[in-house]
């Protein structure tokens, strides 16, 4: 099913999106305090186009996302959980080009990578999947060793 909203056709599930999307909006316009016309004035848009985002009549596209999350303190993502960022772009894009040995190697950095941030040790798993890495002739990455 398609809905015909301001000359526009889109899905359903588009014009769904797009109010869910205007809620996280306006909820966070509301939370900083800021009118429809304050917000406009930093966006350069009407307020009667901040009105159509809120109410899911238009879209708005990655750029003034990002922007409105800067003005509001947050990630883009409290926005709109489904925008892709250009870094999840780009680890898209690399990953596509992996063969499967190197995807394993990459999912196995990004474990060690979040370990590492939330300061937890090495476990004997990990470290046996480590040296397994390490032994193996068909990848051309060294890890170093955390100690």
């Amino acid at each position: 099913m398609e809905a015909v909203i301001a000359r526009e056709r889109i899905s359903a599930n588009e014009l769904q999106r797009r109010k869910k999307r205007g809620q996280r909006i306006k909820d966070k316009r509301e939370a900083a305090e800021l009118t429809q016309e304050q917000l406009a004035k930093k966006l350069d848009f009407s307020p009667g186009h901040i009105w159509r985002i809120e109410n899911g009549v238009r879209g708005i596209d990655e750029i003034k996302l990002m922007a409105l999350a800067g003005i509001f303190g947050c990630d883009v993502k409290e926005l709109d959980p489904d925008v892709l960022t250009a870094g999840e772009n780009e680890l898209i894009r690399v990953w596509s080009d992996l063969d499967a040995d190197n995807r394993n190697l990459l999912l196995y950095l990004a474990h060690e990578v979040l370990r590492a941030q939330l300061g937890k040790p090495v476990t004997p798993e990990v470290q046996q999947r480590r040296d397994m890495i390490d032994q193996s002739s068909s990848l051309p990455l060294r890890l170093p060793r955390r100690h």
